[in-house]
């Protein structure tokens, strides 16, 4: 099951079309099917249910409305109550109240820890972007009429409150002559790292002389342009410090396994799996029929540090690979895809479940990789399930995308995660 925000492309589920407009609308898709539809308002720090639609199946409704709550947090972590006063199916109702919403005037959801709203003036804002994209600032101004309307996320560095989205509503501020709008500190982006990017920001807004949010009077540019400028600049440094950070690879340990670099001596180990008729193909590429050809690519493994052996402890066998790659569908974001394969001989015992996390854990957490993403053939069901399982959010087909080793071209299955949606999985 994967939840996120409405597209164009899914506008036609909605029952309300501001609800897209507001980007106020998420949708569940198990696989190609829709199970469920959320649509809301925001009133100040209260979210208000306006359509809501769920799956019959009692325990997948449950699922269903925790992600739609988690995401609505995500979007809008001010949020510290969800209500609803439309009349609903009284399976759906019933699957609210399962939740933990209770009778209040309808129906109420409080959610813990929100942040705290504070009056942040227009004169006081510190920019952190250097354009804002056009077409954003014309569906803003057809809907923000009040301050209140203008909620930005903040981080505080060194003694600055520097706002790090919803530009193009501070846009629309200015020229409907709001002096302040409203801001909370957005704590998924309050860690050391983040703030090096903000800082970094920062320095190139002081550089082109952006000061204040009154300089994007002369910044407003086409998407093409805003992109070329702004979203580019921000990938390239994402993607250097990715690349900083993986460097050589890091030995990692789990509870059954070693995640290593490769050495010579392993070159028994992975013939033995790459020989396997059913190993390589599933991942695009021929069976081995050499050892020369294994040791071909042992000293590539070996020489652009991107990718661990899977070493099993208690036999002490190399028993698989996993890397992380540029991934060329994404050229410009920085993000990093990941790419597996295991020995047959050790397939449905969860390893490589196992052994991606701890990719996960190592690329989040200490190289600073803001996006990882995979891929599958329409055939590998395998590896669908390891992807699925530990929490990658589908994204969708690329048709005809991969060509194999043997000519034959296959749709791309997509996935992917974002290094904030591993920080809501862990907690």
């Amino acid at each position: 099951m994967n939840i996120f925000r409405v597209t164009e492309k899914e506008e036609q589920f909605l029952k309300y079309k501001k609800s897209y407009i507001h980007s106020t609308a998420f949708i569940a898709k198990q696989g190609e099917d829709v199970i469920g539809i959320f649509e809301y308002n925001i009133n100040g720090i209260v979210a208000e249910i306006t359509n809501i639609l769920l799956p019959c199946s009692k325990n997948q409704s449950i699922r269903v409305v925790k992600g739609f709550i988690e995401e609505l947090s995500y979007w809008n972590p001010y949020v510290n109550s969800v209500v609803l006063k439309n009349e609903i199916s009284e399976v759906d109702l019933k699957t609210l109240k399962s939740f933990g919403f209770i009778a209040d005037k309808g129906w109420m959801y409080e959610i813990d820890n929100a942040s705290k709203l504070f009056k942040l003036s227009l004169s006081d804002i510190v920019p952190e972007q250097l354009t804002v994209d056009e077409k954003k600032v014309h569906k803003a101004i057809s809907w923000v009429n009040c301050p209140r309307d203008v909620m930005v996320g903040c981080v505080e560095i060194d003694n600055k409150i520097l706002v790090i989205d919803g530009y193009s509503r501070l846009v629309v501020a200015v020229q409907k002559g709001f002096s302040y709008v409203y801001g909370y500190m957005d704590k998924g982006n309050d860690n050391d790292e983040q703030k090096a990017f903000y800082k970094t920001c920062f320095s190139w807004c002081q550089e082109a002389g952006v000061n204040s949010v009154y300089d994007f009077n002369n910044r407003i540019v086409s998407s093409e342009e805003h992109k070329k400028i702004w979203i580019d600049r921000c990938q390239r440094y994402f993607k250097e410090k990715a690349n900083e950070g993986l460097g050589k690879v890091k030995t990692l340990e789990s509870k059954r396994l070693i995640l290593r670099g490769w050495k010579l001596e392993d070159l028994d180990d992975f013939y033995q799996y790459a020989k396997n008729p059913k190993v390589g193909p599933n991942a695009g590429w021929a069976p081995h029929e050499s050892k020369e050809t294994t040791l071909s690519i042992l000293n590539s493994f070996i020489e652009k540090q991107q990718v661990w052996a899977i070493q099993d402890k208690e036999s002490g066998s190399v028993i698989g690979s996993i890397g992380l790659h540029d991934d060329h569908k994404r050229s410009d974001t920085g993000a990093k895809m990941l790419g597996y394969v295991l020995s047959e001989d050790y397939w449905g015992k969860g390893i490589m479940p196992e052994a991606v996390q701890e990719i996960l854990k190592y690329a989040f957490e200490e190289a600073n990789v803001q996006l990882i993403s995979v891929y599958h053939y329409d055939f590998n069901t395998t590896s669908k399930r390891v992807i699925e399982k530990v929490g990658f959010k589908f994204e969708g087909i690329l048709r005809a995308a991969s060509k194999r080793y043997d000519g034959k071209i296959f749709d791309d299955y997509c996935y992917s995660m974002l290094r904030q949606e591993y920080s809501e999985l862990i907690k």
